[in-house]
């Protein structure tokens, strides 16, 4: 195959491909098990199983591939690659990013903008910078916190508790039963064992659902909804949407000429306006085609190929492999069995990863990572960051001034900032010091008490109970056993409840509810409408201009917004979305998943192996079966390490440290320590000039104010309490004595003046 003036060419023969592009820009030969790529003002020469490259010049890229064996070289000073049998090994200048592999882990870190994930056995650990993101997940629990948008959201066996913004929503829920007002003149929810009934504010929403029945009616000619078993009929405001579905079937139109879709036993039709978007699909094929020259996808078993629009992005993919290409000089991904490369634009970001080991080294001299089998090894820019890690052990020294930590086993020793904490850990020991500030934390057997800075959350537990108390007029929960009660702030309620029964929020003018084993999900807002139906059958969402349909069992899902399509096929097949310059593909049964927009890549790979995300000066990294995670934000720094061992964040003058099981944990702020560790042994809280401790079972409690001492201690033995120029003192059983404010003896029992 030729084209056009000098632009490319093609020749093909047994087992052998050669392909050469524009004026000294391309040129690909691939051999029985040998790739050689050369890029602009470069050569190669070719010969056996070997592959050499000489390059000159800039903007130089040299890829050589033989049975095993992979060598990348990348433009000035950008990237350089080579990987061997079970060995991959990246350098890269000037960028950002860095990334460490075990058997089965990641551990990455990010220069500035600064994301840091780590991820071990079940537990994955994500804080992010000043945009406040923190997520941890354990086994069958998961914990979701944000900043500045205030949401927070914690996840346990059979129970769910959501606390968002100021004054917006908070949800708890255990397994039991909800009945809950809201605000002046807005809801008031009640339900029972597999029945709900909601109404809502002036004219806005009434619903009412029995056991496989719902029924639902909204504002001023807005939204209807019936549903009866294996039956849905949706009808929406003026000239919207219209939808009906019986047993398998769904048949959906949509305002002015926009959307006509119909779904048949396993085939979707789906036709849209003025010259927009055309999908048919069959059993296990698919075929998309979409507006003025922008996206051609066509999919036939376990094969897909995607072509977009002016130079954007190229993608084909067969059994196992994936290979993806994206405009003008950014990203290139290719993928084997259990190999992935991930190189990214000008001097940004350079992965690669073999069985069980990466190496990746970012940016203008600041990260270099390299791991092997059970150790990692991590530097970071101008005088930054510094890990090293080994079976069971873990050091870490970071910035001016700022951490430093080293942990063997069972053993932990850290130091923190000018004047701000010290502590040191031994087998079920841990001791804390910390400068001017806030938070206290005590912790005992099953118990925890918390109480942190100017009124703002207090919180303890006991067996199986939970009380929370936070902020100005803000949320207050109490939890027993499959109990809640729960209130929040101005005029807004959000709450759930029972085994997958029901789960309620309101805010100003939105409803949304969801009801129990498999049935109904509706949300609702001005001018929208979200309807989800039972065991695997129909999800819709519709709002201005926007509608989103997925069907049965594994079958088709579809969405389409103004110049917007994505589309989603048969089980674990190929999903693809795109808009305004964004390209996003999953494929196959744990194989690759890719998704790009202006400046952000994001790529996840096979079961338990890799993922990685990168914005802007951010950087996210997660690996499999559990060792390391590590997210970086600007300013932040995430580190969490295999099982139970140890997790750290690090925020602008903040570090959160907790260890092993039952260990130890420590939290900090501006000035403020909070520690708790292990089975009933000690717990130390400090504030402006005020320290608190309490330690094991039955032993020693001091609190120290300005000019003030408390101290008691048992069994039976000694309690002292002192204010200004007063002094007391019990002792013992049958023991006592007592001292006025002039420090007078004022009574002494008999038998206490020899010991006196």
């Amino acid at each position: 195959m030729s084209q056009g003036p000098g632009l490319v060419s093609m020749s093909q023969g047994p087992g052998v491909v050669s392909m050469s592009q524009g004026p000294g820009v391309v040129s690909v030969s691939l051999g029985p098990g040998l790739v050689s790529v050369s890029g602009a003002r470069s050569s190669q020469h070719a010969s056996g199983a070997r592959t050499s490259q000489h390059v000159s010049g800039a903007r130089t890229i040299s890829v050589s591939q033989g049975p095993g064996v992979a060598s990348v070289s990348q433009g000035p000073g950008l990237v350089s690659m080579s990987q061997g049998p079970g060995v991959a090994s990246v350098s890269q200048v000037p960028g950002l990013v860095n990334v460490s592999q075990g058997p089965g882990l990641v551990s990455m870190s990010q220069g500035p903008g600064l994301v840091s994930l780590s991820q071990g056995p079940g537990l994955v650990s994500l804080p992010q910078g000043p945009g406040l993101v923190s997520v941890s997940q354990g086994p069958g629990v998961a914990s979701v916190s944000q900043g500045q948008g205030l949401v927070s959201m914690s996840q346990g066996p059979g129970l769910v508790s959501v606390s968002q913004g100021p004054g917006v929503a908070s949800v708890s829920q255990v397994p039991g039963l909800v009945s809950m007002p809201q605000g002046p003149g807005v809801a008031n929810v009640s339900q029972g064992p597999g029945v709900a009934n909601v109404s809502q504010g002036p004219g806005l929403v009434s619903m009412s659902q029995g056991p496989g029945l719902v029924s639902v009616s909204q504002g001023p000619g807005v939204a209807s909804v019936s549903q009866g078993p294996g039956v849905v009929s949706v009808s929406q405001g003026p000239g919207l949407a219209s939808v009906s579905q019986g047993p398998g079937l769904v048949s959906m139109s949509q305002g002015p000429g926009v959307a006509s879709l119909s779904l048949g036993p396993g085939v979707a039709s789906l036709s849209q306006g003025p010259g927009l978007v055309s999908v048919s699909q069959g059993p296990g094929l698919a075929s998309v085609s979409q507006g003025p020259g922008v996206v051609s996808v066509s999919q036939g078993p376990g094969l897909a190929s995607v072509s977009q629009g002016p130079g954007l992005v190229s993608m084909s993919q067969g059994p196992g492999l994936v290979s993806l290409s994206q405009g003008p000089g950014l990203v290139s991904l290719p993928q084997g069995p259990g190999l992935v490369s991930v190189s990214q634009g000008p001097g940004v970001a350079s992965v690669s990863q073999g069985p069980g080991l990466v190496s990746m080294s970012q940016g203008p001299g600041l990260v270099s990572v390299s791991q092997g089998p059970g150790v990692a090894s991590v530097s970071q820019g101008p005088g930054l960051v510094n890990m090293s890690q080994g079976p069971g052990l873990v050091s870490v020294s970071q910035g001016p001034e700022v951490v430093s930590m080293s942990q063997g086993p069972g053993l932990v020793s850290m130091s923190q900032g000018p004047g701000v904490a010290n502590v040191s850990q031994g087998p079920g020991v841990a001791n804390v010091s910390q400068g001017p500030g806030l938070v206290s934390m005590s912790q005992g057997p099953g118990l925890v008490s918390v109480s942190q800075g100017p009124g703002v959350a207090s919180v303890s537990q006991g067996p199986g109970v939970v009380s929370v108390s936070q902020g100005p007029g803000l949320a207050s929960v109490s939890q027993g056993p499959g109990l809640v009660s729960m209130s929040q702030g101005p005029g807004v309620a959000s709450l759930s409840l029972g085994p997958g029964v029901a789960s309620l929020s309101l805010g100003p003018g939105v409803v949304s509810v969801s009801q129990g084993p498999g049935l109904v999900s509706m949300s609702q807002g001005p001018g929208v409408a979200n309807v989800s139906q039972g065991p695997g059958l129909v999800s819709m969402s519709q709002g201005p201009g926007l509608v989103s349909v997925s069907q049965g069992p594994g079958v088709a899902s579809l969405s389409l917004g103004p110049g917007v399509a994505s589309l989603s096929l048969g089980p674990g097949v190929v999903s693809v979305s795109q808009g305004p310059g964004l390209v996003s593909m999953s494929q196959g049964p744990g194989v690759a998943n890719v998704s790009q927009g202006p400046g952000l890549v994001s790529m996840s790979q096979g079961p338990g192996v890799v993922s990685v995300s990168q914005g802007p000066g951010l950087a996210s990294v997660s690996q499999g079966p559990g060792l390391v995670s590590m997210s970086q934000g600007p300013g932040l720094a995430s580190l969490s390490l295999g099982p139970g061992v140890v997790s750290m964040s690090q925020g602008p003058g903040v570090a959160s440290l907790s260890l092993g099981p039952g260990v130890a944990s420590v939290s900090q702020g501006p000035g403020v320590v909070s520690v708790s560790q292990g089975p009933g042994v000690v717990s130390v809280s400090q504030g402006p000039g005020v320290v608190s401790v309490s330690q094991g079972p039955g032993v020693v409690s001091v609190s120290l104010g300005p000019g003030v001492v408390s101290v008691s201690q048992w069994p039976g033995v000694v309690s002292v309490s002192q204010g200004p120029g007063v002094a007391s003192l019990s002792q013992g059983p049958g023991l006592a004595s007592a001292f006025s404010t002039q420090g007078q003896l004022t009574h002494l029992p008999k038998g206490l003046g020899r010991e006196i």
